[in-house]
């Protein structure tokens, strides 16, 4: 136990996604495998119960509801507004903070709009509503390609180039997009995989503000989404503590466990 807590060391840095991933403490965690018709902002979140994502102040969100098979039906959206709901996630300051979705797709041809191209984004946010400190995003560019891409927003902060998604503009197996903030160093990196999990790409490391932190976990659904059959299986925020901090438990583990030693 205690070697694998010092194992997560040097998660701090960033490492394979995978396995950290697996020892992050999950903080929200939104499945959407409620009744149908649940709006997104009545969603249990099961890592934090009572604390349900917060209404769109424009109610642009209005009409997104889970269809009762384990998925929000972003579909729904059929307005060409930023549509955006919130989870609180009480000021984190260190560590690193994962933002991250579960999705498939798969948008209709002949329903592209190029000045209003679908978008869905994960954001960490820095305080209040609007301040991004990174962020990840889908986008629909044309006929045939989607991308996904990065922002980090802020003094110093860099963006991640887009880059282009082999499926198109389907994406039956589930594909998991990851915002990955490091806040002990201010950069991130974007992960994500088109096969539910059992391979990442890492799109390269960027920069972040280093005055921002980690308040919030935005989902962002922008443009008209209706007919493209864009289902969220799961939305949810975690953390992976700082270095000093998993000395400090595992030092603490360590004194208890040669304490129950001399005891017996």
């Amino acid at each position: 136990m205690i070697g694998l807590l010092l194992a997560t060391v040097s998660s701090s840095a960033f490492a394979d996604i995978i396995s950290d991933l697996a020892i992050a403490k999950i903080v929200e965690d939104y499945h959407f495998d409620d009744d149908a018709g649940t709006a997104y902002d009545a969603a249990a979140n099961s890592a934090n119960p009572g604390n349900f994502l917060i209404p769109d102040s424009q109610g642009d969100l209005d009409d997104v509801t889970t269809n009762g098979s384990g998925a929000l039906n972003a579909s729904l959206k059929a307005n060409n507004e930023l549509g955006t709901t919130w989870s609180d996630a009480k000021n984190m300051t260190s560590g690193r903070v994962l933002g991250v979705m579960e999705l498939t797709w798969n948008f209709d041809p002949d329903t592209l709009n190029t000045a209003e191209n679908e978008e869905i984004r994960i954001s960490l946010i820095s305080e209040g509503e609007s301040f991004v400190t990174a962020e990840w995003e889908i986008q629909r560019e044309d006929d045939n390609t989607v991308t996904i891409l990065g922002n980090g927003v802020g003094t110093g902060a860099t963006d991640l180039s887009p880059v282009t998604l082999s499926g198109g503009l389907t994406q039956s197996t589930k594909f998991i997009a990851v915002v990955d903030a490091d806040l002990d160093n201010s950069t991130y990196q974007i992960h994500y995989s088109a096969d539910g999990g059992t391979s990442f790409t890492t799109m390269g490391t960027a920069n972040l503000d280093p005055a921002r932190i980690v308040d919030k976990m935005r989902i962002v659904l922008n443009n008209d989404l209706s007919g493209d059959s864009v289902l969220i299986d799961r939305a949810y925020l975690a953390h992976i503590p700082e270095p000093a901090s998993v000395v400090l438990m595992a030092w603490g583990l360590a004194v208890a466990a040669a304490w129950c030693r001399r005891r017996r």
